[in-house]
Formats: structure tokens, sequence, C-alpha cells
């Protein structure tokens, strides 16, 4: 924890470029610094060699359903919302 706040660090970093993710918060350079360069790293390599973006993930998100006019009941992920488990 720094500043009360949860970082990751370098053990973080394999998980964290297996996934499917745009972004990740928080990497501090005061933390770690490793962690941070290399996530800049892969960043910068996915910028010329881009992968395939998969955006059927993010379709799914309860917001972005709503902003295209699909009713409440029928979300995939009104749990996602309501906290319901």
């Amino acid at each position: 924890m720094f500043r009360y706040s949860c970082l990751f660090g370098v053990r973080d970093i394999p998980v964290l470029l297996k996934q499917p993710h745009l972004v990740a918060h928080k990497f501090y350079i005061e933390y770690q610094p490793a962690s941070y360069f290399c996530i800049l790293k892969s960043t910068r390599q996915r910028t010329f060699s881009p992968v395939r973006f998969n955006s059927s993930l993010y379709a799914e998100i309860p917001y972005v359903e709503l902003s295209r006019g699909v009713p409440f009941f029928n979300l995939s992920h009104p749990e996602w919302i309501m906290k319901i488990h």
C-alpha cells in the first residue's frame, strides 16, 4: 500500500500482460519502478504491433448496453450494477 492506495508491482506483471483490458491502474514510479517500465515497454510494443481487439468484452458492460437502448432486464450482467451475487 502506498499513500493509502493499492498498487501493481513486479509480481503482477505476468498476469497483467495476459489480460485483455485496455488499462491497469496504479503504477507509481516510486514503487517498484521496474513494473512501471515493463508495462510502458509492453504498451509501446502493442502500439507498433497491435493485437486484434475483441470489443465483445466491453459490449457487455451494463452502461454500454443501456446507452445502446437495451432494457435493464435484458442486460447481460445486471448484477454488475445491482451488486447481486
